[in-house]
């Protein structure tokens, strides 16, 4: 039972049962505030994978629909983390570069995200 609730009390008529809450005034407060919705983007992902044996990519027959809060929801030292959830109510966690690391992948590294991104894959294809 949540802490702003007391414990219910009951009569002592055995026929009649009867419940009674009480709510703090705080609480009651808090629940007339409005809360805004999360902001959300549609997106439609094709995606690729590495086919190893063939060194080449090849692309998913069907892309992806998502539902995409535009708030992240994690943040590392090199990438932010996306919830998105599919029309199947399936929830996918897309992690994309932050300003830093696409600094440093641009600049140090003198190639583009998406470049250094499709090398990352091949690696960890080779390591599997």
């Amino acid at each position: 039972m949540p802490d702003y609730l007391a414990s219910p009390s009951n009569s002592e008529d055995e026929d009649i049962e009867e419940t009674v809450y009480i709510v703090s005034v705080d609480v009651l407060m808090k629940a007339r505030q409005l809360v805004n919705p999360r902001k959300k983007n549609h997106v439609t992902l094709t995606l690729e994978k590495f086919n190893i044996k063939d060194q080449e990519w090849v692309t998913v027959k069907n892309p992806l629909d998502l539902v995409v809060e535009t708030d992240n929801f994690s943040s590392g030292g090199f990438r932010n983390a996306f919830l998105r959830v599919s029309k199947d109510k399936d929830k996918w966690v897309i992690k994309t570069y932050n300003d830093k690391a696409t600094d440093t992948i641009t600049g140090t590294e003198e190639s583009i995200v998406e470049d250094h991104t499709c090398k990352q894959i091949q690696m960890h294809c080779a390591a599997i």
